[in-house]
């Protein structure tokens, strides 16, 4: 069950599907769809990811800029005994760079839809025959993180 929740939680976050699409599309009922969207607030969590994974980093990257430029003991001083704070920069530095080069399982469901509906113009026949593996490949991608 994880592993559909998941999935779900995925499509509704990072497709244009409603909620009943993706409950038949999973196979699950739409009041289990209904009660996963409202009980862990997924169309709030959906208005947020407004902003995109790129804008995202822009914004983190510019407030590392602005803590540094503001506290140039951070760039001096990498003793944690004497700047404690330093450990947290260093440690959002390195998320930074983790985000630019990772793709998740939701960066990699919103893509292939993209690539999907492109398909679907250039070669219905070949769209047709490439959808079911990538729902099969999306789901597998998602038991692998979820575990």
């Amino acid at each position: 069950m994880a592993v559909t929740k998941e999935t779900a939680r995925i499509m509704y976050l990072h497709s244009s599907l409603n909620q009943k699409a993706i409950a038949i599309e999973l196979n699950i009922s739409e009041q289990t769809m209904s009660a996963w969207v409202n009980d862990n607030h997924w169309a709030e969590l959906k208005t947020n990811l407004a902003v995109s994974q790129d804008e995202l980093i822009a914004r983190l990257e510019r407030l590392l800029q602005k803590t540094l430029e503001q506290n140039e003991r951070y760039l001096d001083d990498d003793d944690p005994e004497t700047n404690p704070d330093n450990d947290g920069v260093v440690k959002l530095a390195k998320s930074l760079e983790y985000l630019k080069k990772i793709a998740g399982p939701s960066q990699i469901y919103q893509a292939g839809i993209e690539f999907l509906g492109w398909l679907k113009k250039e070669n219905p026949e070949l769209a047709a025959v490439v959808a079911p593996l990538f729902k099969k490949f999306t789901m597998t991608l998602v038991r692998t993180k979820v575990k």
